[in-house]
């Protein structure tokens, strides 16, 4: 911006444009050069590619996937679990993983399951 009562830049403006200025030093293009770019293809002059056109589908030629039978089936915990639960806060803090592996719990439980269940434990 202008100066208060100059037509000039203001001195902030006036030193960044001065050729004294602190900081790196850029040599400047030419008017006439010009940038070569590797990623470009001279035959194409930098057009994408035209899309592949696949054929659809009908739906009715479509195999319908097989069911998940490898799916874990959610397990309540037991009376017995949450007790564990309670008992490894107790004694390890909230180290999960230990809590899992010094109680007997489902073999299907994980720390993050019991950390779950410690988190809605407290929610009552």
């Amino acid at each position: 911006g202008a100066a208060a009562g100059g037509a000039g830049p203001s001195t902030f403006a006036g030193a960044i444009l001065s050729s004294d200025a602190p900081g790196r030093r850029v040599a400047w293009n030419s008017p006439g050069d010009e940038i070569e770019d590797s990623d470009v293809d001279d035959d194409t002059h930098g057009a994408r590619p035209a899309a592949s056109k696949k054929r659809k589908q009908p739906l009715h030629n479509l195999q319908q996937a097989p069911p998940k039978s490898n799916r874990l089936v959610r397990e309540k915990f037991t009376g017995r679990e949450e007790e564990f639960v309670r008992q490894g806060v107790a004694q390890f803090g909230r180290n999960w993983k230990k809590i899992l592996t010094e109680f007997d719990f489902h073999p299907q439980r994980t720390g993050v399951d019991i950390k779950d269940k410690w988190r809605n434990m407290n929610k009552k």
